[in-house]
């Protein structure tokens, strides 16, 4: 017999891949298909996705949804969450979160921590990009360096370096209040063997100096996750 939670394509608390990539500061709520998908906006939401194709509006339902059970798990009385002027979910007050959706799954990471700067999330298909796109996402040293270093799992590095960017810049932007293309960072292995984010554009780079930028990934047969969380040095 289903649980409540599996059968409205909601997954029980601590059992995302998130949270193995995650403080437990974070809460992280991640649906599948299923009734999240298709009811739940506030009426205060409604409008932001006035008019837009089908899809948008069931990865926008879903997103909002999964950040509110996120609250809830918090202890907090859930919100509408709205949309700032570059499309970035505008949390209730003495919130901080992000949201990813991929095909039929979406998750939303929320904490009420306030001294981290930015947190981000994305869930991208475990499946290779064509080389062209890769090239996109990747310098060529780049992209050997991620070939060489992740050989022996079973994850493409184009896909893990492109999950990890976009965490990365979503983590950022409450910083930096600007869109980032994928050249203004670099992913490298480090001396301990993780990977770590290089900011290439000179004014990131200044803005990141007193700060630190925790990242990691992991995978299963689906999909690559990825999280990248922001903080002041101690």
């Amino acid at each position: 017999m289903s649980t409540p939670e599996e059968a409205s394509g909601m997954l029980a608390p601590m059992t995302t891949m998130f949270d193995r990539l995650l403080p437990t500061e974070v809460v992280v709520v991640e649906a599948e298909s299923g009734s999240l998908w298709e009811t739940g906006l506030l009426p205060e939401e409604v409008p932001f996705v006035k008019g837009a194709v089908a899809k948008r509006v069931r990865e926008f339902t879903a997103g909002r949804n999964c950040a509110r059970e996120a609250m809830r798990r918090l202890g907090l009385s859930p919100g509408p969450i709205g949309v700032g002027p570059h499309r970035e979910p505008l949390f209730p007050a003495g919130l901080m979160g992000s949201i990813t959706h991929t095909a039929d799954y979406c998750a939303a990471a929320v904490t009420s921590r306030h001294d981290w700067i930015g947190i981000g999330i994305d869930a991208e298909a475990n499946a290779s990009l064509s080389p062209d796109v890769a090239r996109s996402i990747c310098g060529p040293n780049e992209l050997k360096q991620l070939q060489d270093h992740l050989c022996p799992l079973h994850c493409p590095p184009e896909v893990v370096a492109f999950g990890l960017k976009e965490a990365f810049f979503k983590a950022v932007f409450p910083s930096c209040r600007r869109y980032l293309d994928f050249a203004d960072a670099r992913v490298e292995p480090a001396s301990d063997g993780a990977l770590r984010i290089i900011p290439v554009e000179a004014s990131l780079g200044d803005l990141l100096r007193p700060l630190e930028v925790s990242v990691s990934f992991a995978f299963d047969t689906r999909r690559v996750y990825s999280a990248v969380l922001i903080a002041r040095r101690n």
